[in-house]
């Protein structure tokens, strides 16, 4: 008896450890290094991940806009009319994530607790693509204003 229960005991860990592996999850970057490039006011379209993983899109008649301006500050609108003005910073830093050098926004980088920290995942071709760097954060899909009144 004492042999079945080490071996499942075992068993068990073994499974366990095989599950707890890292692995890779950094989805590939294209991001357009001029500062200029990120200075458009962005709409949002959707998100996906958080604890849930589910997916989320605007409701009919509410839109999202950030605008980055090139003094550092971070606008944000809903339906046309200002509801936030805070700071941000853009920098190469290590991911909590990853672990490795990216393109990061820290919203409000100089409070002793900044609101956020997003990896730049995708900033080209008019749209942005952000991750929260947390592990159960969400990745936010913006357009440039430009390309959602082409649509």
């Amino acid at each position: 008896m004492y042999t079945f229960w080490r071996t499942a005991a075992f068993g068990l860990l073994l499974t366990l450890t095989a599950n707890c592996q890292k692995t890779d999850l950094a989805p590939a970057v294209v991001v357009d290094e001029d500062p200029a490039a990120l200075r458009t006011q962005w709409v949002w379209v959707a998100d996906e991940g958080g604890l849930s993983g589910q997916g989320q899109t605007p409701a009919p008649g509410y839109q999202l806009t950030l605008q980055f301006k090139a003094d550092g500050t971070l606008v944000e609108y809903v339906n046309g009319q200002e509801t936030r003005r805070t700071t941000y910073a853009r920098a190469i830093e290590t991911t909590l994530l990853y672990h490795d050098q990216r393109d990061i926004i820290t919203i409000n980088p100089s409070a002793a607790r900044p609101d956020m920290r997003y990896i730049i995942e995708k900033l080209s071709d008019g749209e942005l693509v952000l991750r929260e760097d947390v592990f159960d954060g969400f990745t936010r899909t913006f357009r440039a204003q430009q390309a959602v009144n082409a649509l």
